[in-house]
């Protein structure tokens, strides 16, 4: 894992993906979880959202480097690019050197991640032809 000393560009934008930003979408994908009645994924989240909170403390937190650079205008970049961006954010989180079970919650939101990125991208597409 290599540590980040500047988190932004001097546009502002981040370049890095810490353990808080983690644990922000490790609590995101919990609620939307519980909301889809599968508790269970949810719970295990819970879980590692206290596990990372506990270990940033002690250990102080990790950044990975994000693999694809933002464009400074998002708002003008197309519905693909966007896709494919978020994509990476959240292959990015797969970085962290985690113990096996989280590993496996972090793939779990990764993967559940990308559906709901196909589902949006199918939807921008079905309103572009229409």
């Amino acid at each position: 894992m290599q540590k980040a000393k500047n988190n932004k560009t001097p546009t502002g934008i981040k370049e890095t993906l810490t353990i808080n930003d983690v644990i922000t979408f490790l609590i995101l994908f919990a609620s939307f979880w519980i909301q889809d009645g599968l508790v269970w994924k949810s719970a295990r989240a819970l879980f590692a959202v206290l596990y990372l909170k506990l270990a940033n403390r002690i250990s102080g937190p990790g950044e990975v480097y994000l693999s694809m650079r933002p464009v400074p205008e998002p708002a003008l970049a197309p519905p693909f690019w966007k896709a494919s961006y978020t994509r990476s954010i959240f292959q990015d989180m797969e970085k962290f050197p985690f113990p096996p079970f989280l590993q496996q919650v972090v793939a779990d939101m990764v993967k559940d991640a990308n559906d709901l990125i196909t589902t949006y991208i199918m939807g921008e597409r079905r309103t572009d032809v229409a």
